[in-house]
């Protein structure tokens, strides 16, 4: 599962979207997530099938744009863990793998982003930047 900053949504599914705004565009842009037009490149930000990269037009990294042919989508923060009492029995794991994030936040202090990523190859280095972040602004 390749990890990202954000998770993607339909457009039609922001907070306070307003269906009457797209009155005579009809499902234009809307569904672009669920039907596979936008998706999560390598870096992890949104991507335009058919042009790559995509721009952020909200301060707040939200809402993105292919400027080319006007596919979007709304972006949430990912999350950076998951727990689930079927999943390494309820130990809280790094998000989209089984690696407890306690070993992980552990290696934080001797080991840099990739030699964590090269102790667990399914946490990516995107991913441990953001636990360190996290780890340090709650510190």
């Amino acid at each position: 599962m390749p990890s990202s900053r954000y998770v993607l949504h339909d457009l039609i599914e922001q907070p306070g979207f307003n269906p009457s705004t797209q009155r005579d565009r009809g499902d234009w842009s809307l569904r672009d997530v669920s039907s596979g037009q936008v998706f999560a490149a390598e870096d992890g930000k949104p991507a335009c099938i058919d042009h790559g990269a995509m721009n952020c037009v909200t301060e707040n990294m939200s809402l993105w744009r292919c400027l080319m042919c006007g596919r979007a989508t709304y972006t949430t923060p990912a999350p950076i863990s998951w727990t689930s009492e079927h999943r390494m029995g309820g130990v809280e794991c790094v998000y989209g793998t089984r690696v407890p994030l306690k070993d992980v936040v552990n290696l934080l202090t001797d080991c840099t982003d990739e030699e964590i990523h090269w102790y667990y190859p399914s946490v990516t280095v995107q991913q441990v930047a953001r636990i360190r972040e996290q780890v340090y602004r709650d510190a």
